[in-house]
């Protein structure tokens, strides 16, 4: 952003946007915002205004105007609509696919959940999911499922460029604790 790249810090933003931590969310809606604002232009600064509106109705339970109730299920997939930002953002390899090779052969549960996190900075994110699905079953206790479950929220909201199902299923998994 501060080099004036404004491309190059929107693709950097959405990597940001998919990959952080449920905690780190409105943070990277921040990054996010600002990346789209750097434009400076009126449309864009519109899309970044409306953006990090979408983003805290969502975090606050407000879907669509609707305080959302407690215990309500996750809304289904809503993949990015053509006026949400970061569906026109391509995220282009940038060297990640050797270290996720490199990591592919390895089974620990630490290498798996590095690959994830790369796949979905690398954009993809269907592969991304099944190492964590796959991570999910195999874990072997209450803690390792909450960590990959952690990274499945991160998944819902890299696959739909918006935090609102993955802010929904956040507050289930707390309502179940």
């Amino acid at each position: 952003i501060a080099l004036g790249e404004h491309a190059r810090a929107l693709v950097e933003a959405k990597r940001l946007f998919n990959v952080c931590r449920a905690e780190q969310t409105g943070m990277a809606v921040d990054v996010v915002t600002a990346a789209l604002s750097s434009s400076r232009e009126p449309k864009d600064i519109e899309r970044a205004r409306q953006f990090k509106m979408r983003q805290t109705l969502g975090a606050r339970g407000d879907m669509n105007g609707m305080i959302v109730a407690a215990g309500a299920s996750a809304p289904p997939h809503r993949p990015a609509s053509d006026d949400d930002p970061l569906k026109s953002v391509v995220l282009a390899d940038a060297g990640f696919t050797v270290a996720i090779n490199k990591l592919g052969s390895k089974t620990d549960t630490r290498s798996r959940t590095a690959r994830g996190n790369l796949l979905l900075m690398a954009g993809r994110i269907a592969e991304a999911r099944r190492v964590f699905e796959a991570l999910k079953n195999e874990a072997p206790d209450a803690k390792a499922v909450a960590a990959t479950l952690e990274r499945l929220v991160a998944v819902m909201r890299a696959e739909d460029g918006n935090s609102d199902r993955a802010n929904m299923e956040i507050r289930r998994l707390r309502e179940a604790e």
